[in-house]
């Protein structure tokens, strides 16, 4: 059966931004989020090969929740700059890989999911739900499972009813009554997830259980439910996730498309993030020519050499390596280096690197024409006097 990956791109990036202390560029620029989110989707990519997929986000502004509650994650502070001015990238890279992503005033990316999931379900489809949030579990069934990024574990419904002997549509039930910090939603003061538990196991519902009051033993636990009855139901309709938003999406709307890599690659060395331009060539094996000059080593007689031929036959080019006279041009010179010294060859006259000349610019130049590539580069190195 098909399956549609829904991911929660908001709880994402929160968890990256917080995880992955002070990630920068050499410049200083921060991109903890972005490498945490960029590196999940290119997991995800690359390990369930989904067709279709989305990603969701909050946009700032109240929802419906905080309509109906002034205090809805009022402990929450704003979102900090440092993350707000990484957002546009987080958007653009998803585009960039061929993912679309969704958001709507007014509303949560639960409560998107939640809709798409109704949706989707009904017409027969798998759905995984990338996500670390308590809540989205009131939408597990037999064709909804969630993927945890924490630990990359899935929860299904038979691990839900395991762990609370109910059905996942308890939920909201559950937050009635022992509220969620992580939401700022109240629930009963004094009542726990445990006792909650204990209470809908033998009542049901919460609604069912404030009209039996009576019938509960512990004097202590009626007193509470009575004091906070109407907190109570305010902080289950709280936690009730909106299955119908008004959206106008379709299966095809979200299939995966062909990712933009000559832009993702721009980005991805600006940002400085190598390890991830290595995997996105792994997905994708089609571009391994796409920056072949970055693996070539040019010398000025004209010739080049791939590193992958270097290393299978070094001795064959020995003589142009330590010939003094020759020049050496290529991306990490020191790669070649101190790999070849390893053989006993000496490299000699090391005269032009892109990546540091990339590095110092923070230009990245799409030229296979060597010479021309050099000419630009020292262009823009005289204007900022560091040639």
């Amino acid at each position: 059966m098909t399956e549609i990956y829904l991911i929660d791109g908001s709880a994402l990036i929160y968890r990256s931004f917080y995880a992955i202390r002070d990630l920068r560029t050499s410049s200083g620029q921060l991109t903890n989020a972005i490498y945490g989110f960029t590196t999940t989707l290119l997991k995800i990519l690359k390990d369930k090969k989904p067709e279709y997929i989305c990603v969701f986000f909050d946009l700032k502004g109240p929802t419906m929740r905080h309509k109906a509650f002034a205090e809805y994650k009022a402990q929450r502070k704003p979102m900090p700059d440092e993350l707000v001015a990484q957002l546009p990238l987080i958007k653009k890279i998803t585009e960039l890989l061929g993912i679309k992503y969704l958001e709507k005033e007014g509303y949560e990316a639960d409560d998107i999911i939640a809709t798409l999931t109704e949706k989707f379900k009904k017409e027969g489809y798998e759905i995984v739900i990338v996500t670390m949030d308590k809540d989205i579990m009131q939408v597990l069934d037999e064709n909804v499972t969630i993927l945890n990024p924490a630990g990359w574990k899935y929860f299904q419904l038979k691990d839900f009813i395991k762990k609370y002997n109910l059905s996942p549509e308890k939920i909201p039930d559950i937050i009635g009554l022992a509220g969620d910090p992580s939401d700022n939603i109240p629930g009963v003061f004094g009542i726990g997830e445990k006792t909650a538990l204990k209470l809908l196991q033998t009542y049901g519902t919460m609604e069912n259980l404030l009209e039996n009051l009576q019938s509960i033993d512990s004097e202590k636990i009626r007193k509470k439910l009575l004091e906070s009855r109407e907190t109570a139901i305010l902080s289950k309709e709280l936690a009730i996730l909106h299955r119908n938003v008004d959206l106008e999406v379709k299966l095809k709307n979200i299939k995966i498309s062909i990712p933009h890599i000559r832009e993702l690659l721009e980005t991805f060395e600006k940002l400085e993030f190598r390890k991830l331009a290595g995997q996105l060539k792994e997905l994708n094996p089609s571009i391994t020519n796409l920056y072949s000059q970055e693996d070539l080593l040019t010398f000025s007689n004209g010739e080049s050499v791939r590193m992958d031929e270097l290393k299978s036959s070094p001795d064959k080019y020995r003589e142009l390596l330590e010939d003094e006279k020759t020049e050496k041009y290529g991306f990490n010179l020191k790669n070649f280096i101190t790999y070849l010294a390893h053989k006993k060859i000496s490299f000699k006259n090391p005269s032009f690197d892109f990546a540091i000349a990339r590095h110092l610019s923070g230009k990245v130049i799409n030229e296979s024409n060597v010479s021309l590539l050099i000419r630009q580069y020292r262009q823009i190195l005289r204007k900022l006097d560091m040639e």
